[in-house]
């Protein structure tokens, strides 16, 4: 019996172990199990991230892509738009011959259509020079510009269908591909050669001294700053000359110093400060702008003189206060009138009064209503009326005829 049990107890000891191992085996198998299914999923996880943005890439990308053609498009409508407005073969033509004709003229083009661009008129009854205002005359109706006939003179200004479109900007970038294109002027007049400017003695010192360190002395300098030429008669050396050539150096160091002083103040050229002929129309008094002004500055005026004329007219015909009236005697008795007023109310005004006098003025003192704060109504009294006659009747008739006239106030606030 006992080999028995030890029999039993070591095979269930031995089933123990195996199971065991087998318990063991498993787990190791399901960690490795659970270990690669996650690297697997890691790797998932990885692939779809980079395709998510690999696709992100490819949506920003066909978004520029799109966005570009979209912004080209647009610059071709505005573009073919733009020509549709004006004719751009002929505006070429016209800034080129105009252009040859003098290459600053493309400033001067630039702020007449800067007017044009501000809702300005511009009258070329002004300029001088036929072929300049025929050119300029063809080239506004290349714009499509419209024209504005007022008294004898005929006008140019911007339509509604050129709103959108900045004249300025168009002929500052077709003047600046002319005249790239455009050969060099050629034939130019030579620049003016200054004279040379006679030299003074002190200029002489300094001109030696920078030459050489020897010092020069007054003997050598005024031979040198001596006239060449024959010598001059016994009797005349030295003095006279010499005093006059004194004279004519200082003369002319102060006509050299004022025309200096001349040009430094001038500064820039009369045809810059100075607008030109076909602009001068646009700032006389027949302009549209100056009429505007004038047409304000005299409605300013009439306003101004009305509301003067409303507060002498008001000064006069105020209406004096209570005040015054009393003060110039206007109204007599006044004072006594004002207190027989202000004891008929304290007769009636229980405020402030006693409990004892409250009671007396509401028992009223063997009056009729006594107790009775106010008057009791009366049928037969208080239903009572007059009877109007006819007499009565054309009274009232012939005093309402006599107001034919309204009310009229004591303060004016308008003359209409």
């Amino acid at each position: 019996m006992r080999e028995r049990e030890s029999e039993e107890l070591s095979n269930s000891e031995s089933s123990e172990q195996k199971r065991r191992k087998r318990d063991s085996s498993d787990e190791t198998e399901s960690s490795d199990s659970s270990s690669d299914s996650s690297s697997d999923e890691d790797k998932r996880k990885k692939k779809r991230k980079q395709g998510k943005k690999s696709k992100k890439k490819e949506k920003k990308e066909k978004k520029k892509k799109k966005q570009k053609k979209g912004k080209k498009k647009k610059a071709k409508k505005e573009k073919e738009k733009a020509e549709e407005l004006y004719d751009e073969f002929e505006v070429r033509r016209l800034l080129t011959n105009l252009l040859t004709k003098s290459r600053s003229l493309d400033t001067e083009l630039e702020s007449l259509f800067s007017n044009l661009d501000e809702k300005q008129t511009v009258f070329l009854d002004g300029l001088p020079d036929a072929t300049l205002r025929k050119k300029l005359r063809h080239l506004f109706r290349a714009l499509n510009l419209t024209g504005v006939k007022e008294e004898a003179s005929v006008g140019f200004k911007k339509g509604k269908a050129l709103s959108s479109l900045s004249l300025r900007r168009l002929v500052r970038s077709l003047c600046r591909e002319i005249k790239a294109e455009l050969p060099p002027p050629t034939g130019l007049p030579p620049a003016a050669e200054t004279p040379p400017q006679q030299l003074t003695e002190e200029e002489l010192r300094r001109l030696r001294r920078g030459d050489s360190p020897v010092i020069v002395d007054a003997a050598e300098l005024a031979g040198a700053a001596a006239p060449v030429g024959p010598a001059p008669p016994p009797g005349r050396e030295g003095g006279q000359d010499k005093g006059k050539r004194e004279a004519c150096r200082q003369r002319d160091a102060e006509r050299s110093a004022e025309d200096a002083i001349e040009t430094r103040k001038r500064g820039r050229e009369e045809w810059m400060l100075e607008a030109p002929a076909y602009l001068k129309k646009a700032f006389t008094a027949n302009s549209r702008m100056e009429k505007m002004l004038e047409q304000k500055r005299r409605e300013d005026a009439e306003a101004e003189q009305m509301r003067a004329a409303m507060e002498e007219w008001n000064r006069k015909h105020r209406a004096r206060s209570l005040r015054e009236m009393t003060a110039s005697g206007e109204i007599k008795d006044a004072q006594e009138t004002y207190k027989k007023w202000k004891q008929a109310m304290w007769a009636q005004n229980l405020w402030g009064k006693s409990a004892a006098e409250q009671r007396a003025i509401e028992e009223g003192k063997g009056e009729e209503n006594a107790g009775q704060p106010w008057r009791r109504f009366d049928r037969e009294r208080d239903l009572d009326t007059r009877q109007t006659t006819r007499e009565d009747y054309n009274k009232l008739v012939a005093k309402a005829s006599e107001l034919n006239n309204r009310f009229h106030s004591t303060w004016q606030s308008s003359f209409l």
